[in-house]
């Protein structure tokens, strides 16, 4: 397993990468990044990433700040001395919230709940052959996709939308069925058609035809509501809202 620290204390990220090798001997710790500048630098280049741990607070800002500049979409164990920020965590691909002082059991802990969910992820993907995936993008009006032992066209109006569960990007249908995806929500947004699908946050690529609402909200976001059910609040940023309303007018 590769594992990136991501902490501005350099003892206690040796600390937790002495911990996390005294558990698994064969982790393979990739680096310790100390900033957010450098985690957005190193995740621009590498994918070879398993898991990360990583703290809230680092020695240029918020932790929260990298995902406003890139889109990572491996799980994160959250290593932090702060209760407050749990919520947000869950939002960002956090699988697990640790606070400090670390110790074995709980990172013990935390990594059992990752090899379940890795393992509810990879399903029957292993041994299938590393060259398959649960979801095939298609240039036609759909995607191959490998559900309940067997492919499968999904045509994307039928798809409501792509989103993050726990971490791992999967897709929702009209009908209310859960697929999981190998590819991130960066990648899908390659190869899906653009003038159906959005990405209104790092969370989610909504299909237009679900739109129910736009409503403005506070600060001079939008609020949109679908006509599919979904957990929480969707909403845009103000500085993407001339080009989702120009998107969804079909202006773009």
């Amino acid at each position: 397993m590769n594992i990136i620290i991501i902490e501005d204390e350099l003892r206690t990220a040796r600390a937790l990468a002495s911990i996390l090798l005294e558990i698994d001997p064969d982790i393979k710790i990739l680096g310790i990044l100390s900033s957010v500048r450098e985690a957005i630098d190193y995740f621009n280049k590498d994918t070879e990433v398993d898991l990360i741990f990583m703290d809230i607070l680092l020695s240029d800002g918020h932790c929260f700040d990298i995902f406003e500049e890139i889109d990572i979409t491996h799980p994160i164990i959250f290593c932090t001395a702060y209760n407050d920020y749990m919520t947000e965590a869950f939002k960002v691909n956090g699988i697990d919230y640790i606070l400090k002082p670390i110790n074995k059991a709980s990172l013990t802990q935390a990594l059992g709940k990752w090899g379940k969910l890795k393992s509810h992820f990879v399903g029957e993907t292993a041994n299938r052959g590393s060259t398959d995936k649960k979801v095939i993008a298609s240039r036609n009006n759909g995607m191959l996709v490998f559900d309940k032992n067997c492919y499968q066209m999904l045509p994307f109006k039928q798809i409501a939308y792509f989103y993050l569960v726990g971490g791992l990007p999967a897709i929702k249908t009209m009908d209310g069925q859960t697929i999981f995806s190998d590819q991130s929500l960066t990648a899908l947004m390659s190869v899906i058609p653009n003038e159906l699908f959005y990405k209104i946050n790092r969370q989610y690529i909504i299909q237009k035809e679900v739109i129910f609402q736009i409503v403005p909200s506070y600060l001079r976001n939008l609020e949109v509501r679908l006509k599919v059910p979904v957990k929480e609040r969707l909403m845009v940023n103000k500085n993407k809202k001339t080009e989702f309303l120009n998107w969804f007018k079909g202006l773009n």
